[in-house]
C-alpha cells in the first residue's frame, strides 16, 4: 500500500477545517486530533525526551495525520510512536483557520496577559 498523502485526506476531513465546523459535524465536546493525541501522549509518551520539539518520520506522521483526518479513532498503532503524536497535534493546531485563542478575544488576552500581579492575571485569563 502507498502511503496516503495529505492531498488524499476525505471530504469533511479534521485539518485545517474551522473547530466549530469540525465539532459540529463530528457531534463531539473536544476535537478528535486533540482528544487522541492527548490521550495517547498522556498513556506513552510523558517520558519521551524532546516530545514536541523532535520531529517525527514524515511518513509516519503523514499515516497518522490522514488516520485522524478521516474521523477513525482506531489509531493504536501509533501509540509508539510519540514524536507523530505529538507532530500530528501540533500540525492540527497550526492549521486551524482560527487560533484557540481567538482573534475575536485577542485583546482581552493579550490585556490579561500583562498584568503584573499574579492573582490579577489569572482573574482576567478566566474572564476571558
Amino acid at each position: 500500500l502507498a502511503d496516503p498523502s495529505p492531498t488524499d485526506a476525505l471530504p469533511g476531513g479534521v485539518y485545517g477545517i474551522n473547530l466549530e465546523t469540525h465539532l459540529e459535524n463530528f457531534k463531539r465536546e473536544i476535537a478528535l486530533p486533540i482528544e487522541a493525541c492527548v490521550m495517547m501522549l498522556l498513556a506513552k509518551g510523558m517520558k519521551e525526551e524532546g516530545l514536541f520539539r523532535l520531529a517525527a518520520g514524515a511518513s509516519t506522521l503523514r499515516k497518522l495525520k490522514y488516520s485522524l483526518d478521516s474521523g477513525s479513532s482506531n489509531i493504536e498503532e501509533f501509540y509508539l510512536e510519540p514524536h507523530a503524536v505529538a507532530g500530528a497535534l501540533k500540525s492540527y493546531l497550526r492549521e486551524l483557520p482560527e487560533p484557540l485563542m481567538t482573534y475575536e478575544l485577542y485583546d482581552d488576552w493579550f490585556k490579561a496577559a500583562n498584568m503584573k500581579e499574579p492573582e490579577r492575571r489569572l482573574e482576567c485569563f478566566h474572564e476571558v
